[in-house]
């Protein structure tokens, strides 16, 4: 199988979320959709 090891994937993931990567495209896709940028909490708790 090919591709990146797993350490590259760890650090790349621990880069990308300091970076707000995540976050930043969870925006844009909201953008994208018309929908309010905050993300509905009270949907996502338990």
């Amino acid at each position: 199988m090919f591709g990146p090891s797993w350490s590259t994937v760890y650090r790349r993931f621990g880069e990308w979320g300091q970076a707000r990567v995540w976050a930043k495209l969870y925006r844009l896709v909201l953008d994208e959709l018309g929908q309010p940028v905050s993300p509905p909490w009270g949907a996502m708790c338990w």
